[in-house]
């Protein structure tokens, strides 16, 4: 018997090696047979209006594919629409003028390829692309594609002079590093490899075999081609609860629509550092321990690069689970500072980095490229940042290795200040103002007393002041609709749309107005720490809302559910929402957070308003300042079948304590801590002790009131003593 065994295995082994030379020789034959034919080009969605510079230096592109950079410095094969050659000779074809036209001036343009190398080119306005094409890259004019202003210039018989160049003006130049006639754009898995066979071809036929032969790598082949990609949207200083999904009306249709919008999602920490370390981590900031925006409070300092970066849900998406992962946006405020490594630090985790240099601009930036600086400036053309940012992503669309999952991270500084929106959008919303909510305007009674101090009413500059932030950061917001809505047509182009989660979300939220705070973040209330959640992808029904209660915390935990890493082997405070989004039904849910932040003040009077003492800072021409040393302050937020409460507490003299019903008062008006069941305030201060200590596992567990609730004591305190001194200190480095 083991005899026949062993001869049963010899002609298995044999029968695959076999099946495996005919597959081989079919795809040399389909390889070399399809070369001859010229197939039809095939439509390409456009770009953003306003293109970026080119993406990206060539070796820095080809090592995200995983290959030798190209000898020749523009060579890089890009997979959209291919020139068609024109008809006619190699030379340049003059249309012939009319004789009444005035004498035509030559044109000189500037060929800026991707490696950031230029070419410049002298041409008559009536020379057309197709000819241009051939006298600058003769012989290899098939494998040129120019780029103007974000638009493909696919027709050869079009004339220079009809495209209005300006002078000394810069076309984007794509050569490929494929000879041969124009090719339409490969499907997913189908690059060409170094071999010059068509590897995609191949992958099928080889993925059946393994997975009949019963191989040991077929589980994983199988899995890996399942794989889902992932993206992520944040944007800066995006509310929920004053309109700010409102001018993102294609984003609601694309993402919100197409799949799930949490109507309760919040950020541990109304402040852009430290909710962005929560999102990156999965922690709440007492465990990241980024606390502000500074690098002594540890936002990008060396410390959390030193402990905290390695273990990002993207550096474990890149290690442990074969993700390409591409980040283009604001980072960390404080990234790019000399004294943390400067704009040469690029996160460990990353394949592909195009990171802004410290807090959000529109203009006048500077950009790490890999770890190479890159100054952009004031044209929009070429500078506006959320359009950078969106052609820069699709460039990733286009030059990603297609046998790798992979997973982006967007982040626009809209709506961030200094609110400057495209040109095209200066004008818009015109009529619109700042919401009049109940709570704007109003002296904050009863509230700690960095909102008592606001002054009531505001002044008519204020409010004029306010209203027109409103409108810009709305303004700004468009440009960031127009990303998303060019994102998911490239997706769809691709065939990649229905294998992609997209997520779209803030930092934190905003307040313009409200208590008689002119216009910050930071506070404990809805309108600073509520944010827009939408979600699509595979097994998402669409026009779905869901009210369950998550943070930021859990963005981490999802995406690496999603790549089928299991999240315990984590330590991150978070859960995953996959099976929320994926319609799971009798599901164990929490019932609260823990928001938390460390105020800051400045060490001497504030030259605003020099009238007042030391420990303020964010002030305003009025003398009202937004912010304080003992406007520290940890939260419980509870959101349950039964409850709808908050529960915060403040680190100073006063330990001042407020608490609110929003089912009754949704505008957080009545601070209702000294008339609230002294039992039920008991069981709130004791929660909140609790989650400021959680790490891991226990930032999961129920909260005072779920009914599997069960009291622990040993929870309050942790390793590095008790929760008195870990929540409020000072020092967190």
């Amino acid at each position: 018997m083991a005899l026949i065994e062993g001869v049963g295995d010899e002609v298995t082994v044999l029968f695959a090696v076999l099946t495996c030379l005919l597959v081989l020789a079919l795809a040399w034959v389909s390889t070399h047979t399809s070369e001859g034919a010229d197939p039809p080009p095939q439509p390409q969605p456009a770009r953003t209006a306003a293109p970026a510079r080119p993406s990206e230096p060539m070796a820095d592109l080809d090592s995200i594919r995983g290959e030798a950079p190209a000898a020749e410095t523009p060579s890089l094969r890009h997979r959209g629409q291919a020139a068609q050659p024109e008809p006619g000779g190699a030379g340049v074809t003059a249309a012939p003028a009319a004789a009444a036209d005035p004498p035509q001036e030559p044109l000189v343009l500037r060929l800026k390829f991707l490696n950031d190398s230029e070419q410049v080119a002298r041409a008559w306005p009536h020379d057309t692309i197709g000819s241009l094409k051939r006298t600058q890259f003769p012989g290899r004019e098939q494998q040129v594609r120019l780029i103007y202003q974000g638009q493909l210039l696919g027709d050869d018989a079009q004339t220079l002079g009809s495209l209005h160049l300006p002078p000394n003006c810069v076309l984007h130049c794509h050569v490929s590093a494929r000879a041969g006639p124009p090719r339409p754009p490969c499907p997913p898995g189908s690059e060409p490899g170094p071999s010059g066979l068509e590897i995609g071809s191949l992958l099928l036929p080889l993925l059946l075999l393994l997975l009949l032969s019963g191989g040991p790598a077929a589980p994983a082949l199988a899995a890996s081609a399942r794989r889902p990609n992932v993206v992520l949207l944040l944007t800066d200083d995006q509310d929920d609860v004053l309109g700010g999904m409102t001018p993102l009306k294609k984003t609601k249709a694309l993402i919100g629509e197409m799949g799930m919008t949490f109507s309760s999602a919040y950020v541990p920490s109304a402040l852009c550092c430290p909710s962005r370390a929560s999102v990156l981590t999965g922690k709440y900031p007492h465990n990241h321990r980024v606390v502000n925006n500074t690098l002594e409070g540890n936002c990008s300092s060396t410390s959390w690069q030193k402990t905290q970066e390695p273990s990002t849900f993207p550096a474990i998406l890149r290690s442990m689970c074969g993700y390409q992962t591409f980040f283009a946006g604001k980072y960390l405020n404080e990234y790019g500072a000399l004294d943390a490594g400067g704009l040469e630090h690029v996160p460990l985790g990353w394949s592909y980095w195009y990171a802004l240099e410290k807090n959000s601009k529109y203009y006048n930036y500077t950009l790490s490229i890999n770890g190479k600086a890159r100054k952009h400036g004031e044209n929009y053309s070429v500078d506006y940042l959320t359009d950078v940012l969106a052609n820069v992503s699709l460039d990733f669309l286009d030059y990603k290795s297609n046998f790798e999952p992979f997973f982006m991270m967007i982040s626009t500084p809209a709506p961030h200040s200094p609110w400057t929106a495209a040109p095209q959008y200066q004008k818009t919303f015109q009529n619109v103002f700042a919401p009049r909510s109940k709570n704007f305007n109003i002296h904050g009674t009863n509230k700690h007393w960095l909102i008592r101090q606001a002054k009531t009413p505001m002044t008519n500059s204020s409010i004029q002041y306010l209203d027109n932030a409103f409108r810009k950061r709305w303004q700004t917001l468009l440009s960031v609709d127009d990303l998303v809505e060019k994102l998911i047509k490239r997706l769809e182009f691709t065939g990649e749309l229905n294998n992609t989660y997209l997520f779209f979300t803030s930092d934190n939220g905003y307040h313009t107005g409200q208590f008689s705070l002119p216009i910050d973040k930071r506070q404990l209330y809805e309108f600073d720490i509520k944010v827009p959640l939408l979600v699509r992808g595979p097994g998402i029904k669409p026009n779905q809302t869901s009210k369950v209660l998550v943070a930021n915390i859990d963005l981490g935990p999802t995406i690496l559910d999603i790549a089928g890493y299991n999240v315990n082997k984590t330590q991150m405070d978070g859960m995953s929402l996959l099976p929320i989004l994926r319609g799971g039904s009798n599901l164990t849910w929490r019932s609260d957070i823990l928001v938390e932040y460390q105020g800051e003040g400045r060490t001497v009077p504030d030259p605003t308003c020099p009238s007042l003492s030391p420990g303020v800072s964010q002030c305003f021409p009025d003398c009202i300042c937004e912010d304080a040393y003992n406007n520290t302050y940890a939260c419980v937020r509870t959101v349950s079948a039964l409850w709808n409460l908050q529960y915060c507490e403040f680190d100073d003299q006063e330990v001042f304590v407020e608490v609110y019903n929003l089912t009754a008062d949704p505008d957080q008006i009545t601070n209702i801590a000294k008339s609230i069941d002294p039992e039920l305030l008991g069981k709130m201060n004791y929660r909140l002790m609790m989650l400021q200590s959680c790490s891991g596992p226990t930032c999961r567990t129920p909260g005072v009131f779920d009914p599997w609730y069960r009291s622990d004591p040993r929870l309050m305190f942790s390793s590095h003593g008790s929760i008195r001194t870990r929540r409020f200190s000072k020092h967190p480095l």
